[in-house]
């Protein structure tokens, strides 16, 4: 199974690092009611759909990965907005209390971040019901680490941080501020804070033991993903202060480069070390990458769009790629400054990029779909908009796609994580009504 970490990913995680811990409650309104649990459903495809038990005191959750024995990882909330890690062996949860996992490797080791209303988070390995927690560097009163990708060998990677408050920081404005989440060291927190310095540093734990990765000249630094046979992928600041994606190798961190402009992000890798994501071009748009053999390849556009990102790529070298336009924000003093970002919220579309060809991807009939995983087979998993606006559940495979939903209310949902005899997990259902489920092949 390839090994990788959302990127949704760094942004995700340093936004939970500040945030304390309060996951649900920062997003949902009122209270989780109980969601109703459907029967087997069948969809095109030959897949069935079976909701997963949430744990004993919990409303609503999700499922999130899956390796290749079908052990699924997930989160659950109860009605206090209190958050549980969940792992499903054989269909039964097991709770980790206080904890977001965020990927599973096929010997069962979970790896994610543990989070404390008093204290410091701190990364996790948890294998069979034993949690080890993962030290930052040079530990601290103020340091904190988060795990977010684990090899087959059981190797993690992630950061270590420090919480530290603005050089010009306002007591009277009544809280601290920071860079926003996900945005350290990047044109727009310089802009908007531009006396904050990011504290983080990309970090590998072997057999529980923290190693700094170090940096590509700049003040941090963040390891992303890994693959099995020990390649870390990540962001880094460089000299300049741009952010650089990296690799390692027995030299140390590589710069991979750009595509031109001042910055790239790694978003996947392989087993065979190539690279994809996304980097900024000369004429600053944003642009899906494959990296390897020492070259940073432009995967291009969609036709008549500007952005895309390279979100997944398989073992077969087949990169996943979503293509949107160009959104504008108003910032402070800017009149209008053009971000390209991830995922879309306009107007996208998708393609599968081999060998330099691209192979439309297929929606639901509405305008927006964000696709998150690339099989080896070429199958695609994701959400999709239907015509009527409605953000379902969707498998895109031989050039066809599938909606995934089931019943009224268990409709909205995505799919987020496949293993590779095509067990399917993720949501269905609303925030408030959310099931976690998965689809298996009939």
């Amino acid at each position: 199974m390839t090994t990788t970490t959302r990127a949704r990913g760094r942004a995700e995680a340093l936004a939970a690092l500040t945030a304390a811990g309060a996951i649900g409650a920062a997003v949902a309104l009122a209270p989780p009611a109980a969601a109703a649990i459907p029967g087997p459903t069948y969809h095109g495809g030959g897949l069935e759909l079976i909701a997963l038990d949430l744990p004993a005191g919990t409303a609503t959750g999700y499922a999130l990965d899956v390796n290749d024995d079908g052990v699924v990882i997930g989160q659950a909330w109860d009605n206090a907005f209190n958050q549980k890690g969940v792992v499903w062996r054989d269909g039964v949860p097991t709770t980790i209390p206080g904890a977001m996992p965020w990927q599973v490797n096929d010997s069962g080791q979970v790896v994610g971040s543990l989070y404390s209303d008093t204290g410091q988070s701190r990364g996790f390995v948890w294998e069979n019901g034993t949690l080890t927690t993962l030290e930052p560097t040079d530990p601290g009163p103020d340091r904190y680490s988060y795990a977010g990708s684990i090899s087959a060998d059981g190797t993690v990677v992630g950061l270590s941080g420090t919480n530290t408050p603005l050089a010009d920081y306002d007591p009277t404005e009544g809280a601290t501020k920071q860079a926003p989440a996900g945005e350290a060291g990047s044109e727009e927190a310089d802009d908007v804070f531009p006396d904050y310095q990011p504290q983080i540093r990309a970090t590998v734990w072997r057999n529980g033991t923290a190693v700094d990765l170090g940096t590509l000249g700049g003040s941090w630094s963040s390891a992303d993903l890994i693959n099995d046979h020990g390649q870390v992928a990540g962001s880094s600041a460089t000299a300049d202060g741009s952010e650089h994606a990296f690799l390692s190798g027995p030299g140390g961190l590589r710069d991979l480069g750009t595509l031109g402009g001042p910055s790239s992000t790694p978003l996947d890798i392989n087993n065979r070390g190539q690279v994809v994501g996304v980097s900024e071009t000369a004429d600053r748009h944003s642009h899906a990458f494959l990296w390897e053999n020492g070259r940073m390849r432009d995967l291009g556009t969609a036709a008549g769009l500007t952005e895309s990102s390279a979100v997944a790529i398989n073992e077969r070298g087949q990169v996943l790629v979503e293509s949107h336009e160009q959104i504008s924000y108003p910032f402070e003093g800017e009149p209008t400054s053009t971000v390209g970002i991830f995922p879309a919220h306009t107007a996208s579309t998708a393609y599968i990029w081999t060998a330099g060809q691209q192979q439309a991807v297929t929606g639901l009939g509405g305008n927006t779909f964000s696709p998150v995983k690339l099989a080896d087979d070429g199958t695609v998993i994701g959400s999709a908009v239907t015509p009527d606006g409605v953000d379902r559940p969707w498998l895109w495979s031989g050039g066809v796609p599938h909606d995934l939903s089931g019943p009224a209310p268990l409709q909205p949902g995505q799919a987020s994580g496949i293993n590779r005899s095509g067990l399917v997990v993720g949501h269905a259902g609303s925030f408030t009504k959310q099931v976690p489920v998965i689809w298996r092949r009939t």
